[in-house]
């Protein structure tokens, strides 16, 4: 993704910064002409705004706001082109853009908007052919068991960076209810325009050293790179859902989250395979808008594993036809999910204690596995474990 910074030096003769600007990395999406204030309808993160000075609010309070609302989605910068002469900016106006840290810009009167867009577009060209080779080579390391050190040249020398030598984790973000076309494409586009300016955010803190966004028709994969050195956890906060919510409202509790352990670039492939699964278990467990860590779910994995190369069942079959009935499988997974807590149980399931007691105690008739011996608890939470991963396949 291009910068601030380069459309800068590309228009440097045309474009004169309010302020002195301390920023100059923020993400660039596209450029467009703003012609109302009614931001919000299709601001969707990184865009230049062009716009001239009798389009802008007129009264303190109201540019203020405005300010404060292209801030909030995101946007990269605000480019004003005066009515005549040079654009003379009120002092609230630099002193509230330099609070928040929002780049505003001039250009002279006699400047076509049409030499700045071309400029950009121009950047914004050629950056998406490198970016389309970045996805083919990216996806093939992803997926491929045995990579060395020159699968890594290309995408290393976009990034200045010997990947190769760090480590890295692997994110899978999907819709968990896809829109239709063409809103997908809309909230797609979004979705990826705030993802890139958290995650630039990110890369500009020192937080990570890099990142690549790979899109898809269903949401994302998001490659993240640390040093080899630095074993920081990505926590539930780094990923404000709140500034995505905001600018995207109708996507409200719309996404299933996987992240990977962190691993040697060497092994991107288990990281992408974590991933996958801990994404098929946020589905599984219903987990919207969280983020599931496979350190969190890997027992799981194993657990499937085991199962697939042991030559016979761990438990006894009538157990898999019971767990076929959704209240017995629903108990069961809940129960355990409570700490095998009877009144907690209920409490989820809006029923009485007695009544989990009852289905729990019929699962021990029907198959000799008793839930309050811990062999037995072990094999019942297996079998539920392998029901509700068939239930997804």
């Amino acid at each position: 993704m291009i910068t601030l910074s380069q459309v800068l030096h590309k228009n440097k003769d045309l474009l004169y910064p309010l302020y002195n600007l301390e920023n100059i990395e923020r993400p660039v999406s596209a450029i467009t002409i703003m012609e109302d204030v009614r931001v919000e309808k299709w601001v969707q993160g990184g865009e230049i705004l062009l716009t001239n000075s009798e389009t802008l609010p007129q009264s303190e309070e109201q540019l203020i706001t405005l300010l404060d609302r292209l801030s909030r989605l995101n946007a990269c910068c605000l480019i004003i082109k005066p009515r005549s002469g040079m654009y003379h900016a009120p002092h609230f106006l630099i002193t509230h853009a330099k609070h928040i840290k929002f780049p505003i810009f001039s250009i002279q009167v006699e400047t076509n908007y049409l030499q700045v867009m071309n400029d950009v577009n121009e950047l914004l060209f050629y950056d998406r052919q490198i970016d389309h080779m970045i996805d083919l080579d990216l996806n093939y390391i992803l997926k491929s068991h045995h990579i060395s050190d020159t699968d890594f040249d290309f995408i290393s020398s976009t990034k200045d960076i010997d990947l190769y030598k760090e480590s890295a984790r692997v994110i899978q973000l999907r819709f968990s209810h896809p829109t239709k076309l063409p809103s997908r494409f809309k909230s797609l586009f979004r979705l990826f325009s705030q993802l890139r300016a958290i995650l630039t955010g990110w890369e500009q803190q020192t937080r990570i050293l890099t990142y690549f966004l790979l899109e898809n028709a269903k949401g994302a994969t998001i490659v993240i790179f640390l040093a080899a050195d630095n074993r920081a956890v990505i926590r539930h906060h780094d990923i404000d859902f709140h500034s995505l919510e905001s600018s995207i409202p109708t996507l409200s509790k719309a996404f299933h989250i996987g992240i990977s352990d962190l691993h040697s670039a060497k092994a991107l492939n288990q990281a992408y395979d974590e991933a996958q699964f801990s994404l098929k278990m946020s589905q599984i467990l219903n987990q919207e808008n969280g983020l599931t860590y496979y350190h969190e779910i890997s027992l799981w994995r194993i657990i499937s594993e085991l199962h697939q190369h042991h030559e016979k069942k761990l438990y006894p079959q009538r157990l898999d036809r019971l767990l076929q009935k959704k209240e017995l499988r629903q108990t069961l997974f809940t129960y355990f999910g409570e700490n095998e807590s009877l009144v907690n149980t209920a409490d989820k399931l809006y029923t009485h204690p007695n009544t989990i007691r009852y289905r729990l105690q019929t699962i021990r008739k029907q198959t000799g596995l008793d839930y309050q011996k811990t062999n037995d608890k072990f094999l019942l939470y297996i079998a539920t474990v392998l029901n509700l991963l068939d239930t997804q396949d």
